[in-house]
Parts: C-alpha cells; sequence; structure tokens
C-alpha cells in the first residue's frame, strides 16, 4: 500500500498524535511573539499595563512614562501602592503582567544588579562598619577607560555638591539625620546610575531639615540632569520637588501632571481633597454665554469652563478673598458671610465663613492683626471666575 501507512489494527493513537499526522507540525512551539519597545527617545522609564499582587495588595494596570532628566514624584496615602512601584522598577519585585522598560531595554527579567538604578531608603542603610568616603565609594568600579584619578575627580565632585567634603573620615555613627541622608544620595549617585528611586527619603528627619534637604537636591538634580522617581505622601515635598506628580490610591494611578495643574485642576474629588482644596461643593450648573452658572445651596457661583448638570466643583482657600469693608472682587462672586472659625497655622490662617454654603479662606497673619478679624464677625468673601474648577 502506497502513500500514509495506516496504524496496525489494534493501536490507539492519541488524539494529539492523530492530527499530528494529518497535520505535521500543527503542535510545534512557536517562537516567541517579540515585545515592540515603544517609542523612548526621551523617555528613562516606561511602566507598560503592568499589575502586581503583594498579599492582598494589587497594582492594577498601572502606565507611566518618567522622561530622561525628570524629577518624577510619586504622591498618595500610606497604602497607596508607592513604594511598589519603585520595588518593581528596581527588581524587588517581579511584576505578574505587563512590561517595564528601562532606557529603553525590556527590564521585566534584569537581575537587579544589571538595573544600574540607585535606590535610597527612608532609613539611610549606611554601613556602620565603613566611615563616610567608604560608604559613598561602595560598590564604586573603576571603568576600562578611566584610572584612579578619574575616580577621585569623581568622588570629590560628588561630595562638593552634598556638602560633605568636611566629614569624609568621621564615622557614620557620629552623623546627624541630614548628613547621613546625604551621604546616602551622594551614595546612589556616585556610580552615575540610570535613574535614582527615593522611598520618603526626608521623612526620618525634622521638618526645617528636611526642606534644606529638599531645596539643596531640587538645585544638584537640576545641576546633573539625574532621573529621580520619588514617593511621598507629603503633599508639599512634592510641591517643591516635583516636575510632574502622579497622584495614586489603592493601587491605582489618579491623575498626572504639573504641579501647578494637580492643585488647581483636580480630576477628582480624592485628588482636590487630597491637596488640601478644602472648598470642594455640588451643584447644578447651565451654560450662560461662555460661563456656568451653577447654583450651590441657594447660591450662583459663576465658572468660566462651560459644563451644564449635576456638577461637583472645588476653589482653593488661597484663592478666597476676605474683607471687612466690603470692598468686592472684580467677579461676580461675592457672598456676604460670618465667620465661624479661626485655625491658626504659624505663618498662614485658616478663616471658615458662612456664606450659605461653608468656605474656607487662607490669609497671612498680618492680613489677620490688619483687619482685626474675630469669630462672628460679618464679613464680605470672593473669587475669580477662573478660581472655580469643575471636577
Amino acid at each position: 500500500m502506497t502513500g500514509n501507512k495506516r496504524p496496525h489494527p489494534g493501536v490507539v493513537i492519541p488524539a494529539k498524535a492523530g492530527i499530528q499526522l494529518l497535520i505535521p507540525g500543527l503542535f510545534e512551539k512557536l517562537p516567541e511573539k517579540p515585545v515592540t519597545p515603544p517609542e523612548t527617545r526621551d523617555i528613562m522609564i516606561i511602566i507598560q499595563d503592568v499589575n502586581l499582587k503583594v498579599g492582598s495588595f494589587c497594582l492594577n494596570d498601572i502606565n507611566l512614562h518618567i522622561r530622561k532628566g525628570e524629577y518624577f514624584v510619586i504622591v498618595g496615602p500610606t497604602g497607596a501602592g508607592k513604594s511598589c512601584i519603585l520595588n518593581c522598577i528596581a527588581g524587588l519585585y517581579k511584576i505578574d503582567s505587563g512590561n517595564l522598560w528601562v532606557d529603553g531595554e525590556l527590564s521585566n527579567d534584569t537581575p537587579i544588579e544589571e538595573r544600574n538604578i540607585g535606590y535610597v531608603f527612608q532609613d539611610a542603610f549606611l554601613f556602620p562598619h565603613l566611615n563616610v568616603y567608604k560608604n559613598i565609594t561602595f560598590g564604586l568600579k573603576l571603568s576600562k577607560d578611566g584610572g584612579r584619578d578619574d575616580v577621585e575627580k569623581k568622588i570629590s565632585h560628588i561630595c562638593r555638591l552634598f556638602g560633605i567634603s568636611g566629614f569624609l573620615d568621621r564615622s557614620v555613627y557620629n552623623l546627624s539625620g541630614g548628613e547621613k541622608q546625604r551621604v546616602a544620595l551622594a551614595r546612589s549617585m556616585i556610580c552615575e546610575p540610570k535613574a535614582i528611586l527615593l522611598d520618603e527619603p526626608f521623612s526620618s528627619v525634622d521638618r526645617n531639615t528636611a526642606e534644606k534637604l529638599m531645596i539643596e537636591f531640587k538645585k544638584i538634580h537640576e545641576q546633573t540632569g539625574q532621573t529621580v522617581v520619588h514617593v511621598t505622601h507629603n503633599q508639599e515635598e512634592a510641591m517643591i520637588l516635583a516636575d510632574r506628580i502622579c497622584v495614586m490610591n489603592d493601587g491605582i494611578l489618579i491623575q498626572t501632571g504639573a504641579p501647578g495643574e494637580i492643585l488647581r485642576k483636580p480630576a477628582s474629588e480624592f485628588v482636590a481633597d487630597f491637596f488640601g482644596a478644602h472648598n470642594v461643593f455640588r451643584g447644578i450648573s447651565v451654560i450662560e454665554h461662555d460661563f456656568s452658572r451653577i447654583e450651590c445651596n441657594g447660591n450662583h457661583v459663576y465658572c468660566r469652563e462651560p459644563r451644564s448638570g449635576e456638577i461637583v466643583f472645588s476653589v482653593r482657600p488661597e484663592e478666597v478673598v476676605i474683607s471687612l469693608n466690603h470692598a468686592r472682587v472684580q467677579s461676580r462672586n461675592n457672598y456676604n458671610g460670618t465667620v465661624k472659625r479661626i485655625v491658626d497655622r504659624g505663618v498662614i490662617i485658616q478663616v471658615f465663613v458662612d456664606a450659605g454654603f461653608p468656605i474656607v479662606s487662607y490669609i497671612f497673619r498680618n492680613s489677620l492683626a490688619h483687619m482685626g478679624l474675630r469669630v462672628g464677625d460679618r464679613v464680605n468673601i470672593g473669587f475669580e471666575e477662573d478660581a472655580v474648577h469643575i471636577i
């Protein structure tokens, strides 16, 4: 008999093998489809559709592009998932699905030691048995085309940047909290990483020291052009340092934008509340010419964003002007009210007013003294149409 041989009677051929006889090669393993890299010319880190489950916590469909040389801050409450993102970039967590690109290279399975990523934790984690100089130079390798002199120049330069040249021989036990963080930051930058990850780096020092460190490190970032990814729960820290801010909560990215955009144009009630908008209201809006007229608790509020229907809107407290002499801002948003509470926050005074709807204003201490403002006073409040943002 010619052609394909028939199987011997009584021999059972498994279904898969039988189909293989009819269609040779059907079950051969196909080569994996290569992952096409996205456009990465000006991008240092790309997080693409990343999901991760750690215990009962999940990161859900994380998508971020972090530019080369950018100071990128991820901000959110405790437990939002901020540090999980850093750990994925560093390789401490292996992502469950999605892709991670670092400097144009797919890095899902790249070992930690091969990623060339610097990481500074909340606690400096300096080596206690090494002095400052040896801590900074730990892990620094001589390049093939450089010598000892080149390395010493690099060390000298980085120490001058961080203001630690005067105590390189000192034991780390004798350093203040701020000095320890300077050493940790210098150690992370000395090896010229592709990016530096900062996990709440200033939360372990007092506020004055933290503010000085922030200003110093921002200046160093501007001088070096180092890509930085910084996570914090401190909104003020994010505003001082960031080129762009990403707000997240419960493992989800909510809004990404420039600091001013996040502050004045929040994309959700959560963002508005987290960044201290205080004045968040609901109302019914109708469009009048190029304005929105919003009915809120029997009052009309005017906004330059034309929108109709049920809305949520916010007004930043620093945009609300208070006057005792009924001087009105050049806006249709003017209301009479009664001061209900005054809260001293140091330089800023928080004033709560009932104007038919509860509204908060920030004023400076000298303004409070000049007006002699007290609880129970009748006041005029006003704000520009541009200060009203429909969420």
